[in-house]
């Protein structure tokens, strides 16, 4: 039997993702919207890449890049949000924890995984080093970094679909050199600075391709400033240090067992979707895989790499 792709997911992207689709939504006074969205996602995307083999990646409330990196995310935790705001980010952490602790290991997806201090990035990361394959779904461009042969991405709210090839194709450069753009021109998402003013993601990927003109002020600014990027790197390169080494368990997933949940937050209706019986079904024949122990990103190389490259001594 053909081996299923394992679906790698970035759970709390899919719960932002609910959240602002669904979040309205309640039974019997209980917020549903984020588990009611999540679980609907992950029905759509099992059926849209016939798999049920899934492995979920959490955030951890705790941050060991934020302990060392005080700018790190920084503008996430200082921007002004409204009591209703508030509200809502409570209730949707609230169902996160019951998908993670309670309504998935019911279902029998087995494999929920968190770390103190790592993010869910960092544990994809540690993952897909494993034998398989594995498609990653996130709308992060940061995993974009860990494209390979047996490695892929999709973004479900662009319906972008990404590959070694076409990353290549695109920019020019390997996935493996992707952490050095974001060192250089920085990560707006996770309020990464750029080695220097002006210095975006577009300048910094001629940079690293080596079409930036040597004479130009950007070009020169960066030479300027490369040690100030050499060391971001630990602050964008996947996994992080301190990521332990993963084991995924078999899943055992049961219909029954959905009903049970669907009942209890007041889905019956979705879980008498046909699909979710084909989805199921999906590979009976079970099976055991376990991730070896791996070093973590080699960033050694990469500051070797990157300083002669460029021809700087």
């Amino acid at each position: 039997m053909e081996r299923m792709i394992t679906l790698v997911i970035d759970s709390s992207y899919l719960c932002y993702q609910a959240r602002f689709t669904m979040g309205a939504m309640s039974y019997q006074d209980t917020a549903t919207g984020v588990i009611f969205g999540f679980l609907s996602r992950i029905l759509h995307l099992g059926m849209k890449f016939q798999s049920n083999d899934c492995v979920f990646c959490w955030d951890s409330r705790s941050s060991y890049r934020k302990k060392k990196y005080p700018w790190y995310k920084e503008h996430r935790h200082t921007q002004e949000r409204t009591p209703e705001e508030i509200e809502d980010i409570k209730l949707m952490h609230q169902q996160m924890y019951k998908l993670r602790m309670e309504i998935l290991p019911t279902i029998g997806f087995n494999n929920n995984l968190q770390q103190k201090g790592i993010e869910s990035d960092d544990l994809i990361a540690e993952t897909v080093k494993g034998k398989g394959e594995f498609l990653i779904v996130s709308g992060d461009s940061d995993l974009l970094q860990l494209l390979n042969g047996n490695v892929s991405m999709y973004t479900p709210t662009k319906k972008v679909f990404w590959t070694k090839q076409k990353f290549i194709e695109e920019y020019s450069i390997s996935p493996r050199e992707w952490v050095l753009v974001k060192a250089v021109g920085g990560c707006r998402s996770d309020g990464v600075p750029p080695c220097a003013p002006g210095i975006g993601e577009k300048t910094a990927v001629k940079y690293i391709a080596g079409t930036l003109n040597p004479t130009s002020k950007a070009y020169k600014k960066i030479v300027e400033t490369r040690l100030t990027a050499i060391a971001r790197i630990e602050a964008v390169a996947l996994p992080h240090p301190r990521t332990h080494p993963v084991t995924l368990k078999r899943n055992k997933l049961r219909i029954e067992a959905l009903r049970h949940v669907a009942e209890r937050y007041g889905m019956n209706s979705f879980a008498k979707d046909s699909n979710w019986s084909q989805l199921i079904s999906f590979g009976k024949k079970t099976y055991f895989q376990e991730l070896s122990s791996r070093k973590t990103f080699i960033r050694k190389p990469v500051k070797k790499h990157f300083l002669h490259f460029k021809g700087v001594e």
